[in-house]
Parts: C-alpha cells; sequence; structure tokens
C-alpha cells in the first residue's frame, strides 16, 4: 500500500464504453455500474495496483462491501458476477477482489503519486544534508555605512595616498555635501543632473576630492566668460577633480598701446551690435591681446 488517492480518472466516454452500456440494459442496471465506481474508489484507496482489501489479511468480504456501498446482497452478488462474466474483476481463493484494468482508472493518480513521493524523498533527503552541514558563523556586529581605507605602505614623503573613503554613504548626507559643493561652483545651472552625478562622483571620490578639485577649478576660472565655465553636471561627469591644472601666471606689465586702442574700439563696436565675438577674433594677428 502506497498511501490512500484522493481521486480517480474516469473518461468523459466512460457511460459510451460497450460494457458499460450494456450493464445498464440489465435489471438494476444502473446500479450496477454504481457498484462498479464504488469498487474503482476503493482500490484507489488501497492503492496497490487493484486490489481491495482492508488490509493484506482482509479483503473485502460480502458484509463490508454491502455496508460499504449500501445495497443489498443480492444486488451485491449480480454485480460481482457481471464483472466477472465481462472480465472486469478477478477473485482469488481467499475473496480478495482485484480490478483488471484499474491503471485505466488510476494511471494519471498513481504518476502522480510516484512524483510525490519522489518529491517528498528529495526534500527528506535534503534536509538530512542541511542537518549535517556546519553551522555558519553568524556576525554580530552591524554595519550601517562601511569605510574602505587604503594606506601608503611604501613609506614614500611624496605620496599621500592615505584616504578614507565612504563607499555607501546616507542619502540625506549627500544631499548635504552637495549643496556646500554646490555653493562654490562658479556656475548655477542643471541642478538636478549635477546632484545626479555627484552621487555617481562619491562612488569614486571622497567628498573633500570634490571639495579640492573645486577649489583649484575656481581659481582657474576666474575671468573667465560664463559660458567658457562648465556646467557643474558636465564638471562631475568627466571627473574634472582629478584635472592637472597649469600653473597661473601673472600678466604682464608691459602694456601694449595698440592692443589697448583695439579694446577701446573692439568694445565700442559690441556694445553697439551687442556682439558676443571674443576680443581675440577681433584682434589682429599682429597685435597681441592684453
Amino acid at each position: 500500500m502506497n498511501g490512500e488517492l484522493k481521486w480517480v480518472s474516469l473518461s468523459v466516454s466512460f457511460l459510451s464504453d460497450m460494457k458499460i452500456k450494456r450493464i445498464r440494459k440489465l435489471p438494476d442496471g444502473d446500479k450496477i455500474v454504481l457498484v462498479w465506481i464504488g469498487l474503482i474508489c476503493l482500490a484507489a484507496k488501497t492503492n496497490d495496483k487493484g486490489f481491495i482489501y482492508l488490509d493484506k489479511e482482509t479483503p473485502y468480504d460480502e458484509e463490508l462491501l454491502t455496508s460499504e456501498f449500501d445495497i443489498s446482497i443480492e444486488l451485491l452478488r449480480l454485480a460481482i458476477a457481471v464483472f466477472k462474466k465481462y472480465n472486469m474483476i478477478s477473485v482469488d481463493e481467499s475473496g480478495m477482489i482485484f480490478i483488471n484494468n484499474y491503471l485505466k482508472y488510476n494511471e494519471k493518480a498513481e504518476r502522480l503519486g510516484d512524483i510525490r513521493e519522489k518529491a517528498r524523498l528529495r526534500v527528506a533527503a535534503f534536509r538530512d544534508r542541511q542537518r549535517l552541514m556546519p553551522k555558519r558563523e553568524e556576525s554580530t556586529k552591524e554595519e550601517k555605512n562601511k569605510y574602505i581605507t587604503l594606506h601608503n605602505t611604501t613609506g614614500n614623503a611624496n605620496s599621500n595616498v592615505t584616504e578614507t573613503l565612504q563607499t555607501s554613504p546616507a542619502a540625506s548626507d549627500l544631499d548635504s555635501e552637495f549643496q556646500e559643493w554646490y555653493k562654490d561652483y562658479p556656475r548655477k545651472i542643471g541642478r538636478g543632473n549635477a546632484l545626479r552625478n555627484y552621487k555617481s562622483a562619491r562612488k569614486k571620490a571622497s567628498q573633500q576630492q570634490l571639495l579640492d578639485g573645486l577649489k583649484r577649478y575656481v581659481v582657474e576660472c576666474k575671468g573667465k566668460e560664463v559660458a567658457f565655465i562648465a556646467h557643474p553636471a558636465t564638471w562631475l561627469n568627466g571627473e574634472r577633480w582629478l584635472d592637472e591644472h597649469a600653473p597661473f601666471y601673472k600678466k604682464s606689465e608691459t602694456v601694449n598701446p595698440d592692443a589697448v586702442a583695439q579694446r577701446r574700439l573692439f568694445e565700442q563696436y559690441r556694445q553697439k551690435n551687442q556682439s558676443q565675438m571674443s576680443i581675440n577674433d577681433f584682434l589682429p594677428s599682429t597685435i597681441s591681446p592684453l
């Protein structure tokens, strides 16, 4: 016995089967068909390839079957005789009934039962393996922010690589950092894009690196027209905090009189025409700009 099945399989053409049609034409034929369905259900309940019994030592006798189906002994004996005639059942010497074509009604159910049994065995084997595996050590320390510290181990005094980077600062911290950085940026444009790029940049550089890079860029931008200052988002996306800035040279104390005159003419022309041209575009190549 493999465990009780919960359902049986009857074809939609069950009532069209030649044997069933002949049985239904007999006296009490519909009742006999009902007894047949009852026997199929008992075989599924036993679930032993078509045998019907309470246990292997106790087959269903006439008394048990009449009580099970709530029918008379005469109807039961007639039904058993009909089923034997049409080779639908076999009865051994002990009186145990066997459904000859049991798999016709329970093949799918048995396959499902086999699948479930195999799955149960797999799960049990997996749980056994899990119990045998050593338990993993659980860490009691919870880290909200992880830090990576890079140290210069070469002892080179000219190297300055000891630095702590916060790899995953909280969003509120990043917003606050960005406010501090953005207020000093020389061109206020595209704040939303700048904030997104700042958060991306913080995965590559520390807050101090970005501030130091900005300070160098602010110095570089002194005297520049706004149009030639990079958007903050562009500056961050281009990793401009890593730029190697050229040294700052003071302008020559010597003033070219011709250049001064040319500049004065240029300013007058630009004011009159509201031109966006540069002084270098206006000056001849033979005259150096201021």
